[in-house]
């Protein structure tokens, strides 16, 4: 009898604590996101090219890794960014859809979207020719901050989460990257050759470190 009017107030009380929960962690400034220790292998190997060296970086995180396909010398850079504010340069730095002065001749940043893996930006600067995204822990990569939003909102923000945020375990949008810096020497030719070489690399690498992405 005791439950059969208790029910209602307690169901109510839950349903409430939850909805501020969640309005809380929607609409309230979020805490920067603990880092967590990222191990970087020390060689990944990358299909048709042959491994030379890699070495450690810091402020932010990361690894460079250099490989060698006959005379075509690339250069990966990897950078661990653990929450929105570490995230905000690289997007603003690195948006091909800003419009941003570029040098006399030197052709402007492209965004291209590839359907397995998501986007990235393709541009020249100082005689190179670079690829670069932002991995996501979830969803397709981004490379611009709208694009990065969306995925929080499409892919972090689903009932199967909710449990996790609820205990604390996680958080409940995931604001981490894994920025992929990819460079090749253009050395005399156009950037449209350096940009196949790079677009041609970048899905076998991508799916190698989502699937390897650091946990919480």
């Amino acid at each position: 009898m005791f439950w059969k009017y208790a029910r209602i107030p307690f169901l109510m009380l839950v349903f409430g604590g939850t909805l501020f929960a969640l309005g809380k962690e929607l609409f309230s400034p979020l805490p920067k996101q603990q880092q967590v220790k990222t191990v970087f292998s020390e060689q990944v190997s990358l299909a048709g090219w042959l491994f030379l060296a890699s070495k450690p970086l810091t402020d932010p995180i990361g690894r460079t890794y250099q490989y060698k396909q006959g005379h075509k010398q690339l250069t990966i850079e990897m950078r661990y960014a653990a929450d929105l504010l570490s995230n905000e340069k690289p997007f603003r730095d690195y948006d091909p859809t800003v419009t941003t002065p570029v040098a006399p001749g030197q052709p402007r940043p492209i965004l291209r979207q590839h359907d397995a893996t998501g986007a990235y930006g393709l541009s020249v600067q100082d005689g190179k020719a670079y690829l670069r995204s932002c991995i996501n822990p979830r969803g397709k990569a981004a490379v611009t901050y709208t694009q990065f939003i969306q995925n929080r909102y499409t892919v972090d923000l689903q009932p199967s989460r909710f449990v996790h945020w609820l205990t604390g375990q996680q958080p409940l949008r995931d604001y981490r990257c894994l920025w992929a810096y990819f460079s090749i020497p253009l050395e005399g030719s156009p950037p449209e050759a350096a940009y196949q070489t790079l677009e041609k690399t970048w899905p076998t690498w991508y799916q190698w470190w989502q699937a390897n992405f650091p946990t919480l």
